[in-house]
């Protein structure tokens, strides 16, 4: 047998790896004027031959880039998406660029005679350096590159102004749930699993963003937070179940070298449940956990408000979590998991260790008297050791959402006097205004429900007459596909006046900034309790209202029939394009140019494409496919009119707002609720 050939084979294939990656990358360079050098394969096996008998920083960089190359091969065959396929031209571009210089330097002289000199060996060195330290960031671009959420990691924007309202517990508050969560997540021998649950409003995220900042923070457990998904309903990519799992291996990939190599050659961000589980999380953990030592305590995941992801993807999610913890797969990895009690999340308890579970709604009525104390107590100081403020803890009834709403409509009081008489408002409410437990209130929400209405009593202290369109722009808030300002939600309303209508809106924002708050210019809710009381349908809507201190009221239903209102909404959405969509929009110079040459074009965009025409414009085919389907086919005349010409110019405009790959998908769903209308 020919030993030296059959090693030299050996050492080809080797290399096969990186000769398959060099092919792709002289694919994705075509047109470019950088060219992979011809012959650089062996080249390298030359020189890694050359460095086999050292033992120093350069023979160990060769191997660990050979390794590096390998490893990508997989990675840049998966160049369907544009996105990646120019971070894989940007990476493909340096690389050839390095391998270009070292086939210079191989040019002049044997490896030999190169390695001889240290000037030479010290630039090859830095040419390798050079190269892994790309591989690296080209991995990191690739994984921040995937469609996870950011919202949803527990500390989201903290340094700025917060766009949830999130944060942890009051000092002196939760102390023994806690202390129990904390001495579960660092034992080695306790569950990997433990399941918080509550009542909307009893405190579980708050809780749970306590835990999280713990093993985050803390010095003495450094590093043990390893990921969180923290679910709402307040934003798509935190309440959809697919961005659960992208968003945790993102937050891993981050901690773990190994595990963002494993990772990286995966192709199932986009695909279902089952497979992201084994090949975002499983697979890649288990690669990982190799060099975790088992003396080191658990690493902590934490999933917040699950019964907030969409539909019934929530429990889908936890069964699935469920059955990969218990075939052993994610040893080493510990899942706080917090929800209210749902009826298809409540079916898994049984999966569950008695002592795993935390029923908030089993704390002790004393316990839960006295953190809600403490919390006034620390909120409210102007009320210490007051009567009024123990009166207040006792209507909260342990729920934590009553007490931190009560604060903030109390803080509306700019003097002690105004916030002295806003606290006597709501210990003794005017009798109208006081509604008996209607049957399909639920009876732990009862606090918080009255408390709403008293709330939207206020701010609906307005003439009868006026009522509707105040109700109206609420309703446009609550139900819009994204967060919207004032402005558009106003403009939404379809009327002619519409700077009387945002005048409107602004000011009943304003006074309900108890529950309502503004970011970015986007209002946004408190708590995901406010919107289901709205969205509730029954005698629990009806609010008692007065004006001008009459000493007769009337009722009003606030609540909101969901379908009916996407309707309402699909109609305005039509109105809008058909009134104020037209031929090139933005006056274009040229329909010759690229967007990226036309100057000042987002300036432009903005000057001709109002806020409300960019919101009808990306969603009203949503609120279509999600009105109530018998009106459907009474908004069939405006669609046809609309796509008799209007839709060129919807077109134009959405692809001047960069969104014009949705197009097609949105007139297909259009398509289908009018052919089932028909």
């Amino acid at each position: 047998m020919d030993t030296d050939h059959s090693s030299g084979n050996m050492m080809k294939d080797a290399w096969n790896g990186i000769e398959l990656l060099l092919k792709k990358a002289e694919r994705l360079l075509a047109g470019t004027p950088v060219r992979v050098p011809v012959g650089i394969i062996n080249t390298l096996i030359e020189l890694k031959n050359a460095v086999s008998d050292n033992n120093d920083e350069l023979k160990t960089q060769i191997g660990r880039t050979q390794e590096r190359l390998s490893a990508m091969e997989d990675t840049l065959a998966n160049d369907n998406d544009t996105d990646s396929k120019d971070l894989m031209k940007a990476f493909a571009e340096k690389l050839a660029i390095k391998l270009n210089q070292l086939h210079t330097i191989f040019k002049n002289a044997t490896w030999k005679k190169i390695l001889q000199n240290e000037q030479d060996k010290s630039q090859l060195n830095g040419i390798f350096n050079y190269i892994n330290e790309e591989v690296k960031d080209f991995q990191q671009l690739q994984i921040n590159s995937w469609p996870h959420s950011n919202k949803a990691i527990y500390n989201y924007n903290l340094e700025g102004v917060q766009t949830l309202s999130r944060g942890p517990c009051q000092p002196g508050t939760r102390v023994s749930i806690l202390k129990h969560t904390y001495e579960w997540a660092q034992a080695s021998t306790s569950p990997p699993i433990f399941w918080l649950t509550g009542h909307a409003g009893s405190g579980k995220s708050t809780i749970a963003y306590s835990v999280a900042q713990h093993f985050d923070k803390n010095e003495e457990v450094f590093n043990t937070l390893q990921a969180t998904f923290f679910c709402s309903r307040q934003f798509e990519e935190t309440k959809l179940q697919k961005y659960i799992i992208p968003t945790l291996a993102y937050q891993l990939a981050h901690h773990s070298q190994s595990y963002a190599k494993s990772i990286i050659k995966s192709d199932s961000v986009h695909k279902q449940l089952s497979d992201q589980m084994e090949d975002l999380l499983v697979g890649p953990w288990q690669k990982s956990v190799e060099s975790h030592s088992p003396d080191l305590p658990p690493y902590l995941i934490v999933i917040d408000a699950l019964d907030e992801i969409e539909g019934k993807a929530g429990a889908k999610f936890l069964e699935r979590l469920l059955l990969t913890i218990e075939s052993g797969h994610l040893q080493g990895l510990k899942f706080l998991v917090t929800s209210r009690p749902d009826p298809e999340l409540a079916k898994l308890y049984n999966s569950f260790a008695p002592d795993t579970i935390c029923h908030l709604q089993d704390v002790s009525q004393e316990q839960a008297d006295r953190d809600i104390m403490t919390y006034l107590h620390n909120a409210l100081p102007v009320f210490q050791n007051k009567l009024e403020l123990k009166e207040l803890g006792m209507k909260a009834n342990g729920l934590f959402i009553y007490a931190s709403t009560v604060v903030r409509y109390i803080s509306l009081g700019r003097t002690l006097g105004e916030q002295y008489e806003l606290m006597g408002q709501l210990l003794d409410p005017p009798e109208i205004m006081i509604s008996s437990e209607f049957s399909d209130m639920p009876k732990a929400l009862a606090p918080v429900y009255a408390l709403y209405h008293q709330i939207l009593s206020g701010a609906f202290d307005v003439p009868k007459n006026l009522i509707s369109a105040r109700l109206r722009i609420l309703h446009n808030i609550l139900s819009a596909e994204e967060h919207i300002s004032t402005s558009v939600a106003a403009g939404l309303c379809n009327i002619i006046n519409v700077k009387d209508m945002e005048e409107r809106a602004d000011d009943l924002v304003k006074k309900l900034h108890a529950v309502l708050y503004i970011k970015e210019d986007r209002v946004f809710w408190y708590h995901a309790s406010f919107p289901d009381f709205i969205f509730a349908q029954g005698e629990s809507s009806q609010i008692c209202l007065t004006h001008l201190n009459s000493s007769s009221g009337y009722t009003m239903d606030m609540s909101c029939n969901a379908a009916s209102h996407h309707a309402l909404l699909a109609h305005s959405c039509l109105d809008i394009m058909q009134r104020e969509l037209q031929f090139n929009i933005c006056n274009l110079p040229s329909s010759f140019l690229k967007d990226s040459q036309v100057p000042n074009l987002q300036t432009c965009i903005k000057r001709n494409i109002s806020g409300v025409l960019q919101y009808a414009c990306q969603h009203w085919a949503q609120h279509m496919r999600k009105a109530i389907s018998k009106e459907h086919i009474n908004i069939l005349n405006k669609i046809e009119k609309f796509l008799e010409i209007h839709v060129l110019f919807w077109i134009e405009a959405m692809n001047l707002l960069q969104l014009s790959r949705q197009c097609p998908l949105m007139l297909q769903q259009v398509f289908e609720c009018v052919t089932k209308a028909r």
